[in-house]
This record gives structure tokens, C-alpha cells and sequence, in this order.
């Protein structure tokens, strides 16, 4: 496990909750040089950056959605790997117990990256956070 990725592992253990805000957060932390929002009065045009450093317009949005469905799940699961040895190795009950439901939460947040309405709430937030200022 690299750096990076140990410092986003941490941040979903300590920050994010099964909220689609929080998720929009790491995904800005995940793509904020990748993708940008670019905001019209009549509708929202996502922008992804080529290797030149040229910015151009995602035909749909299938492209995040995929993003959210894969390298944020597997992060969520590196998370609750972490949690669930946490609590095998919890020395009083009071762990255990904290552990178990850090780990639900955790389960329910995975369910949810693969769901239609979801994912659309995260990419409204995203829409907010990563829009062209």
C-alpha cells in the first residue's frame, strides 16, 4: 500500500460517513486535478484533463460514476479490512462493539457507490466542490 493511498485509507476511517457530501469530498481529493465541474445557467459540463494539460468535456457522466464504483470501493474495503482486525484485536467489549458498527457503516457506504440515486448525489456535491471558479 502506497503513501498516498494510506493517507486516503486513513481519511475514509476517520472522516467520511455514509453521506454522499463526504464522498464527494474524497472524490475531490481523489480527481480535483483530473475533473472539473464547468457550470452554465443552463446545465453542467464535466471536464476531465488530458496528459497535455488540456481540458476537455465528458460526453456523460459514465466516466465518474465508474470512478466512484471502483477505486473508491476498494479503498472503502482496504478500510474495513482495517476495521474488522480492529476489532479482533479489541482488548475490552467496548471496541469490539465500536468496531463492528465502524465496520456496518462502512458495508452500508460500499452498497450505497453502486446505487443510481447515490451516485447522483455525489456528483451534484462534486458539481459544488469541483466547479470552475
Amino acid at each position: 500500500m502506497s503513501t498516498s493511498e494510506s493517507k486516503l485509507i486513513g481519511y475514509i476511517l476517520n472522516e467520511v460517513i455514509n453521506t454522499p457530501v463526504h464522498v464527494a469530498r474524497l472524490f475531490e481529493r481523489l480527481y480535483s486535478n483530473k475533473y472539473r465541474a464547468n457550470i452554465s445557467s443552463k446545465k453542467t459540463v464535466w471536464e476531465e484533463c488530458n496528459e497535455d494539460g488540456q481540458w476537455s468535456p465528458i460526453v456523460r457522466d459514465y466516466e465518474l460514476r465508474q470512478r466512484l464504483t471502483e477505486y473508491i470501493a476498494t479503498l472503502i474495503e482496504k478500510a474495513k479490512s482495517i476495521v474488522k482486525r480492529r476489532g479482533a484485536e479489541a482488548t475490552d467489549e467496548r471496541e469490539a462493539e465500536y468496531a463492528a458498527a465502524h465496520f456496518k457503516e462502512l458495508h452500508k457506504l460500499e452498497k450505497n457507490l453502486y446505487t443510481y440515486s447515490f451516485q447522483t448525489g455525489i456528483i451534484k456535491n462534486c458539481e459544488i466542490l469541483m466547479h470552475i471558479k
